[in-house]
C-alpha cells in the first residue's frame, strides 16, 4: 500500500495472489475453492504480525510520555532480559551503545523491548488506538481492524513491543501509521476515489481530503520522520 501523506490518497494497493477479473465468470468455481484465497485483499484485510515497522509507534508514546529522551543512551549486548523474558537481536548483532535515533535506524530488538517497557502495557495500547491500528476505514472496498489483545502475560507487551507478539495489523494501517508521522503527526482519511464523473465528464460526487485525528505531536513526528530517514540512509533499509 502506498499513500500520498498529504491528501490520504491511495496511490497503490497490491493484493497476491489475485485473478483477472475480465474471465471471472469462465474461472468462478476455481477462483472460489482455491485454498490461496485470491479474493482476500491482502492489502486491506490480511492481518499480519507487524513486526519492526510498529517501532516509531513505540517511539512516540516513550517521547510524548517523557519516559526517554533523545540523549538516552541505551546498551545493546545482541542480547537482553527485560521483564524477565530473553530478547535477542537479529544475528545476535551488539550494538553497544546507542541512541533511540541509532535504535531505530538498526532496528535493535533490545532497545525497544526496554522502552516498550517503559511505556508499559496502557500507554501501548493507547498509541495504538491513536494511530487507529484497532480500527476499520470508510473505503469502498472492506477493511479489517487490526487486533491486540490486552492482560495477557508479561512477555506479551514486549513481544508486542517488537511487533511480534499477539498485535495483528493490515498492510493499509502500517502504510497510514507511516503517512502520519511523514505528516506531521496529521492523519488523512484513506481515499481510493477523489471524485467520480458521468460519461460526459460532468462530475457527479468529490471526496476532498479529510483529517482524521491527529495521533501524535507535530515535533515528536518529524523527530521520528528523521530516524525514519537514517533507517534507509544507513541503516537496515539501505538497501
Amino acid at each position: 500500500v502506498a499513500i500520498d501523506p498529504k491528501s490520504g490518497e491511495i496511490l497503490a494497493c497490491v493484493s497476491k495472489p489475485s485473478f483477472d477479473p475480465n474471465n471471472l465468470q469462465e474461472h468462478w468455481a476455481m477462483l472460489s475453492n482455491s485454498h490461496d484465497a485470491p479474493f482476500l485483499n491482502r492489502a486491506t484485510q490480511g492481518l499480519y504480525p507487524p513486526g519492526s515497522s510498529i517501532k516509531p509507534i513505540v517511539a512516540a508514546a516513550a517521547l510524548e510520555n517523557e519516559v526517554i529522551s533523545l540523549d538516552d543512551i541505551f546498551f545493546c549486548d545482541g542480547k537482553g532480559i527485560i521483564n524477565g523474558y530473553e530478547i535477542s537481536c537479529a544475528g545476535d548483532e551488539k550494538h553497544g551503545e546507542i541512541d533511540l535515533s541509532q535504535a531505530m535506524a538498526l532496528s535493535c530488538n533490545v532497545t525497544f523491548a526496554s522502552i516498550g517497557a517503559r511505556v508499559g502495557e496502557k500507554g501501548f495500547y493507547e498509541y495504538i488506538k491513536r494511530f487507529m491500528l484497532l480500527d476499520t476505514f470508510d473505503l469502498p472496498i472492506p477493511t479489517t481492524a487490526g487486533k491486540l489483545p490486552l492482560g495477557g502475560e508479561r512477555a506479551d507487551l514486549i513481544e508486542n513491543s517488537l511487533g511480534q507478539g499477539k498485535i495483528l495489523a493490515t498492510p493499509l494501517h502500517m502504510a497510514l501509521m507511516a503517512s502520519t508521522v511523514a505528516n506531521n503527526g496529521v492523519m488523512m482519511e484513506p481515499r481510493l476515489v477523489s471524485s467520480v464523473r458521468s460519461r460526459e465528464g460532468r462530475r457527479i460526487a468529490s471526496y476532498p481530503s479529510e483529517v482524521l485525528s491527529h495521533p501524535v505531536a507535530p515535533d515528536v513526528a518529524r523527530k521520528i520522520t528523521e530516524m525514519m530517514i537514517e533507517v534507509v540512509r544507513w541503516g537496515t533499509g539501505k538497501r
